[in-house]
């Protein structure tokens, strides 16, 4: 589990601000039956609560936690835990982040694959991005565009109306 989510690269980010909290090159485990992403190390934007908390109920029941939040929104994301579920459990000591409080970005999720051609020592690259999706990114922009402008117009005329320099 540890060298595949260490084989495609991805930045955690808090879900509520976007805030980096960690990256999978410190996963240890990723659980998707308990919805969670277990790291050795996070980022300072991570609050490791002071106050340890013991379950009383449920299948965690005597397991002892810190809250782990969000520096900047006081978003909660996860838990460490102290004393775990499970005996020798790859999760005590480590920052187990709930999966639906981040926001997971893929490294090269977004870049588009780029063919190189070398002629005469130099190095061009071809963007292998449609013309067509350049064309409806370009037509999304001018129809915003002219939006905008006519509710400026709306404004300018509203202004007037009411009297507002």
């Amino acid at each position: 589990m540890e060298e595949e989510l260490k084989d495609n690269p991805a930045v955690l980010q808090c879900n509520n601000c976007f805030n980096i909290v960690g990256d999978t090159l410190s996963a240890v485990d990723s659980n998707d039956d308990i919805e969670f992403i277990t790291l050795d190390s996070v980022t300072d934007a991570v609050d490791v609560g002071t106050k340890l908390v013991t379950l009383k109920r449920g299948s965690r029941k005597g397991c002892s936690y810190q809250r782990l939040a969000c520096y900047h929104c006081n978003t909660v994301l996860g838990r460490k835990y102290q004393s775990p579920f499970q005996s020798k459990s790859p999760i005590q000591s480590r920052y187990a982040f709930k999966l639906n409080k981040l926001k997971i970005y893929h490294l090269g999720q977004f870049i588009s694959k780029q063919e190189t051609d070398v002629t005469d020592n130099s190095v061009s690259a071809v963007s292998t991005a449609s013309d067509t999706n350049m064309e409806k990114i370009s037509s999304d922009l001018f129809k915003m565009k002219h939006l905008l402008l006519l509710l400026s117009q709306r404004v300018d005329r509203l202004e007037a109306s009411a009297g507002i320099p």
